[in-house]
């Protein structure tokens, strides 16, 4: 989809609203993952929708859309060479408050002598929206929330 096409499609009040969300989310966390602690940003994000419900059709063509909004916001706009964390984290906070299980995970790979770093989401354990699967590529050293934490017991035995 071309950019004078993704203009066009903000005509329509969803779309522009959602445009409007995207635009506002990457500003916000501009500024928050420069004064926050990853942890505490990712649990101050996740308080708004602890209902979970399914991920429809008409939603995965919503998540691609605020995708795209997301990359012509920060690849045209903002010309970041590296948009994954804004973007996964704007993503990770519109597709959590309408209450879908999407997990957000970070990474690493060594690039020479330098470590660089990827941020991905999952949809119920499957990619949400990557070219690629940066699993291969990354080895994960955070995700939130931790699927490993999820299911374990709160009883302690003696």
């Amino acid at each position: 989809m071309g950019d004078l096409q993704q203009i066009r499609l903000l005509k329509d009040p969803r779309n522009l609203g959602l445009f409007l969300k995207i635009l506002l989310g990457i500003a916000f966390f501009r500024v928050l993952i420069l004064r926050m602690k990853l942890p505490s940003l990712l649990e101050s994000l996740d308080r708004s929708s602890r209902l979970r419900r399914p991920f429809e059709r008409e939603d995965l063509d919503r998540a691609r859309l605020a995708w795209k909004y997301a990359n012509f916001f920060l690849l045209r706009c903002l010309r970041a060479r590296n948009p994954c964390l804004l973007r996964s984290l704007t993503l990770f906070r519109l597709f959590r408050k309408a209450g879908f299980d999407v997990q957000i995970n970070f990474g690493v790979k060594k690039n020479g002598s330098l470590l660089e770093g990827h941020s991905w989401l999952l949809l119920n354990g499957d990619l949400l929206l990557e070219q690629g699967d940066p699993q291969i590529t990354y080895t994960e050293i955070y995700s939130y929330p931790d699927e490993r934490n999820r299911f374990q017991s709160t009883d302690q035995n003696p």
